[in-house]
């Protein structure tokens, strides 16, 4: 029988594909400190296309990324792009795994558009809408290298405007969505779709 995969097992399985990417990179004397984010999610897509055609994913599904999603405007007709997620795994019949990917340099323009640019669309529901369970990834920059420990107490100070599950308590770490990769989770609540949201919050370093 086909199940969903977990969300720790499809995480773990990324993690572990960025890790031998980000290390073949730094092999061959490649820095991937001034790549952009669209770049790092494309190539790490193109590794997880790769290890599916060699047989190697240890689970069904496929990984898309950069999938844009439309819907008709009332008045033209003409399609308009409602998002666009970054990395997502789907399987038939089931919710799909999203995963939102954002660069942090250690500067607090990036911190704010990782909540604003990332955190509030999931809790609008414009991504993972028929998902109870996603993830943040954050790419840092030799900048950014504590940038995880600050986006952890900026969602603690803006937990009401994020719409936390429990604004006294806000974060859960270590991850139960995660151990061992995420830094923390968080729970939020959303007026559609699948509520409360738990989002796992990965921080991974850039070589």
């Amino acid at each position: 029988m086909v199940r969903r995969v977990p969300a720790a097992i499809i995480l773990d399985y990324v993690h572990s594909q960025w890790q031998a990417f980000a290390a073949h990179c730094a092999a061959n004397g490649i820095s991937l400190q001034d790549w952009k984010e669209t770049e790092l999610t494309k190539a790490l897509q193109a590794r997880l296309s790769s290890a599916a055609l060699a047989g190697q994913q240890p689970f069904d599904g496929d990984f898309i990324a950069e999938h844009e999603r439309f819907e008709l405007d009332a008045a033209t007709f003409k399609p308009i792009c409602v998002s666009r997620t970054d990395l997502e795994w789907l399987l038939s019949g089931f919710p799909r795994f999203t995963i939102e990917f954002k660069l942090l340099d250690g500067t607090s323009q990036l911190r704010t558009r990782y909540w604003r640019d990332g955190l509030r669309k999931f809790i609008a529901a414009i991504y993972a809408p028929q998902s109870g369970e996603a993830a943040m990834w954050a790419f840092l920059r030799r900048p950014g290298h504590t940038d995880g420990e600050k986006v952890m107490k900026l969602v603690a100070k803006r937990a009401t405007q994020l719409s936390c599950a429990t604004p006294s308590n806000p974060y859960i770490q270590p991850s139960s969505l995660a151990g061992g990769i995420a830094l923390f989770d968080t729970a939020h609540n959303r007026g559609a779709g699948p509520s409360p949201l738990a989002l796992a919050h990965v921080f991974t370093a850039l070589p």
